[in-house]
């Protein structure tokens, strides 16, 4: 039989547990709504500061590579501005969530929709590998890969990594 205390303690474990879980969730669903509002370089600078870490990484399948905040950042001009004018929306699905620590990696679909006329239709829709940090009790992404879903083997790939993390259990 287990002490009060111990009960305690590992009670206290969940609720860090789904907190976390919960914090990384905001952040991931806070993707779409940031971008689909970043219409100059001031708002592209927030999405990135925001979510990323200073040295973090994201790249998108057809659009490269971007490292640090400044070229995440960057990654928003341009075309970018001409979606969000145009009309856009970046919906991003409920994550997967694996926490081990102050890390976690999260795989969740994401769709862009593009508006034409009173439309939408969908333009891409993607897989999604988030690598996070937990910095001073604030969860930020490292890196971020999306890899359109189309058959190719490095999508297939990135979401077959979701058996290794049910695999494992979370740690805090």
């Amino acid at each position: 039989m287990t002490t009060v205390e111990e009960r305690l303690a590992a009670l206290e474990g969940k609720v860090k547990l789904l907190e976390a879980r919960e914090a990384i969730r905001q952040l991931i669903t806070s993707y779409g709504p940031l971008v689909d509002t970043a219409n100059d370089e001031a708002k592209a600078d927030l999405v990135a500061d925001t979510l990323w870490t200073e040295d973090g990484f994201y790249e998108v399948d057809g659009y490269g590579r971007h490292i640090g905040r400044a070229a995440i950042a960057a990654s928003f001009h341009g075309f970018h501005f001409d979606l969000v004018r145009d009309g856009c929306a970046h919906v991003m699905g409920l994550p997967y969530i694996r926490v081990e620590g102050d890390r976690a990696t999260a795989l969740a679909y994401s769709c862009v929709f593009r508006a034409e006329g009173e439309r939408f239709f969908v333009w891409r829709v993607a897989a999604n590998e988030w690598n996070l940090i937990c910095v001073d009790g604030k969860w930020q992404v490292e890196t971020r890969t999306n890899c359109l879903l189309n058959g190719a083997q490095k999508t297939l790939d990135l979401f077959g990594s979701i058996h290794g993390l049910i695999a494992k259990s979370d740690r805090l």
